[in-house]
């Protein structure tokens, strides 16, 4: 953790945009990886305090927030363009089999690490207002993410989701069972999740702050992307809900854990919160909505709304009786359309840029060679870049919730986990006893391994 405005600006100062994305997983990558992580754990510490701003107004006054949109959208792309190349070429040979999950993983976990830092710092309008031109990448981004929760069913318990083995297996049979890309596939789809449900706040955030934004930014969230339609159909599907089978119970996610729904919880989560607001902005505000194609098909979907609003929701969020009042109106009337004009619009440049010189051949290549089957000696090196990245001291704070057992799910008293890159073979215990196997959370939720 950053114990200094000075030690903090000095981090942001030495960071750098990627615009090779066959950097992503090098030794200086690493380094910054390691950079963000600290400013991210900043960021935390002082939205806790309720009042200290300092690394917002430092990022703000440096101009430095692009440049984590564009590290956001370079790894977004390499996530999208190198992994699923990757994949066929080991369908292919396998000569191109993965050997270490290690640096993968941290890549697709950095992707987490931004979102979570964004998220904190746009909370602040002048943050939002801060962006400038690349508030439209930010809005083109944040869409795809949120769309994404709706590609399939939320993720299961916890412990089906961090372990493809069946947990009375020891950790042998672990490591010999379970295939690499299985287990990486199943934590890039949690970060998937937890990306998605931190886009709907920032979403929400850029909704709140339209009126100070650029005129094409509601444009483009109503008009090219359709961002009421999109949230209907998640209000419908709740991807933030889940059944937990190995319980019996329902559940829905709340702050990066996953807490038991019961008949006394709050009819509106807090990921439902943020999307009832998001609507309110984007149908509520005249300036707004005059950019919006009320068509017979798409006032049918918003009437669809009207089924989530009940008693106990308008006691909960009372501007959504101003809401219901607009979607009952809305079905005896016929709105003007949009008129058509010729408009400048301001397109998303941070993607195009690293869309016109990445080259994919040689991205592809060194990406085989230094994130999906690096040497023994590179892997130790990055290992202990990686660990550089999570002191101690940074942990608990980090780890929501109780720690609790790998294995049974029990809670456990302590956080103590080893692992090691090099084979992926897990062994973690509680200082010295190894009655239970409690794994390490970081980030929302994510498993990450740590040196101890």
């Amino acid at each position: 953790m950053a114990s200094s405005i000075l030690e903090v600006e000095s981090l942001v100062e030495c960071l750098k945009p990627t615009f090779d994305l066959g950097e992503l997983g090098s030794p200086d990558w690493l380094r910054q990886h390691a950079v963000m992580e600290k400013l991210n754990v900043q960021a935390a510490l002082e939205a806790q305090k309720n009042g200290d701003e300092s690394l917002k107004e430092l990022l703000v006054d440096r101009g430095k927030l692009p440049l984590f949109i564009h590290e956001l959208i370079a790894v977004r792309l390499w996530k999208d363009k190198v992994r699923k190349q990757l994949i066929l070429s080991q369908a292919r040979s396998q000569e191109m089999a993965l050997t270490s999950i290690v640096i993968p993983y941290v890549i697709c976990h950095h992707e987490l690490t931004l979102w979570t830092l964004l998220e904190t710092v746009l909370y602040h309008s002048d943050a939002v207002e801060a962006l400038g031109d690349a508030v439209i990448d930010v809005a083109d981004t944040v869409v795809e993410a949120a769309s994404m929760l709706l590609a399939g069913s939320p993720p299961e318990t916890d412990e089906d989701v961090s372990s493809d083995c069946d947990p009375t297996c020891d950790e042998k049979d672990d490591a010999t069972s379970v295939s690499m890309w299985k287990e990486l596939m199943s934590k890039r789809r949690k970060i998937d999740f937890d990306s998605g449900i931190k886009a709907l706040s920032i979403l929400r955030y850029l909704s709140s702050t339209l009126k100070t934004l650029p005129l094409g930014v509601a444009r483009r969230l109503v008009t090219t992307h359709d961002v009421p339609m999109l949230l209907v159909e998640l209000l419908d599907r709740k991807p933030w809900q889940r059944q937990n089978r190995k319980q019996n119970t329902d559940e829905v996610y709340d702050a990066g854990t996953w807490t038991k729904l019961d008949a006394d919880s709050s009819p509106l989560s807090k990921v439902e919160l943020q999307i009832w607001i998001t609507l309110v902005q984007l149908l509520l505000d005249p300036k707004v909505s005059v950019h919006y194609d009320f068509s017979s098909y798409k006032r049918e979907q918003l009437n669809r709304l009207r089924d989530h609003l009940t008693r106990r929701v308008f006691d909960q969020l009372p501007i959504l009786e101003e809401l219901d009042r607009f979607l009952s109106h809305l079905q005896f009337v016929n709105p003007s359309q949009p008129k058509s004009a010729v408009i400048l619009e301001v397109v998303p440049e941070i993607k195009r840029t690293i869309l016109k010189t990445a080259n994919w051949e040689n991205i592809f290549t060194l990406q085989c060679q230094r994130v999906f089957r690096p040497s023994p000696d590179a892997l130790t090196s990055a290992s202990r870049l990686i660990s550089e990245a999570y002191p101690l001291e940074d942990l608990e704070m980090r780890c929501p919730g109780k720690p609790r057992c790998g294995n049974c799910g029990k809670e456990a008293p302590h956080r103590y986990v080893i692992e090691d890159f090099c084979v992926g073979v897990r062994a973690a215990k509680w200082n010295g006893t190894a009655a239970h196997n409690v794994k390490l959370i970081i980030g929302d939720s994510i498993e990450m391994p740590v040196y101890l």
